[in-house]
């Protein structure tokens, strides 16, 4: 890279894209370890802060919350059952992404 170049941001850095407009994004910005896979613990704390409940009065009441939505929905969307979702299962209609606006989809 040319001197003076900023090394990329790593994965996790930075906006995070949002959740409705832009899954593909949204997954590889939560994909923490670069496995391209995301694991619940990722998905758990993208949803943390997607949902500014890393507050940190409320956090650990918010984020059990999060965890209970997340291993509710897992097994409907990880088809293949390794406990990992790919960006196709994060990102397919029906997929995880599409769950999770449907649960957290407020009036108004």
């Amino acid at each position: 890279s040319p001197p003076g170049a900023h090394p990329p941001e790593p994965s996790g850095a930075g906006a995070c894209p949002e959740l409705h407009l832009d899954k593909g994004g949204w997954f590889l910005h939560w994909d923490a370890d670069g496995s391209g896979v995301l694991e619940r613990e990722e998905v758990v704390r993208g949803l943390a802060k997607a949902f500014r409940s890393d507050v940190p009065a409320r956090v650990c009441r918010k984020r059990l919350r999060m965890r209970c939505i997340v291993e509710q929905l897992w097994p409907l969307v990880d088809f293949d059952g390794n406990d990992r979702i790919t960006e196709e299962e994060f990102c397919r209609p029906g997929g995880l992404a599409d769950l999770i606006l449907q649960r957290f989809r407020h009036p108004g």
